[in-house]
């Protein structure tokens, strides 16, 4: 957590004291109205985030650690469904076809083509392959843990 600012309590108006203090609408913490993320949560503050490239990713980083862990609403559960379960279907498609392919030009076929050596062809069949395996399997780990965390804490009521 973050100290209070060093302005002595007796030298300034109380509302002087609310300027210099931005509350974090997660977790409640007090930051400095210059922060652009939370120290304690990390949650997007600032006016800037959304505008950098580099603090968009780190803002849209946060949503979507937020979203695969602990409690999911339904509408989190779906928006997160809607938006990654179509890109995980077809990229398994996809991969399905590199898959193919790669067996094809590196067992069946003759001829790569003209112009093409051929070890070139396979080696970017294989890199490809690579590829779309990390970019797939990170999909699909995201809908896994929000359908774990939506299954889990369904439930779950959070009334108090």
């Amino acid at each position: 957590m973050l100290d209070e600012p060093d302005i002595p309590q007796a030298q300034c108006e109380p509302d002087q004291l609310l300027d210099d203090i931005v509350l974090c609408a997660h977790c409640m913490a007090h930051n400095r109205p210059i922060d652009e993320f939370c120290h304690a949560c990390s949650m997007p503050i600032g006016q800037y985030v959304w505008n950098q490239p580099l603090q968009n990713a780190f803002a849209q980083g946060w949503a979507y650690r937020r979203a695969s862990t602990g409690y999911v609403s339904p509408i989190v559960f779906w928006g997160m469904w809607a938006a990654f379960g179509p890109v995980a279907v077809l990229s398994v498609l996809i991969g399905i076809g590199i898959t193919r392919d790669l067996f094809f030009q590196i067992y069946l076929s003759s001829g790569f083509g003209p112009g093409v050596s051929r070890s070139l062809k396979p080696l970017t069949g294989a890199f490809a392959l690579l590829f779309w395996l990390a970019v797939t399997s990170l999909y699909i780990w995201l809908l896994f843990r929000v359908t774990r965390n939506y299954l889990r804490y369904r439930n779950t009521r959070f009334d108090e």
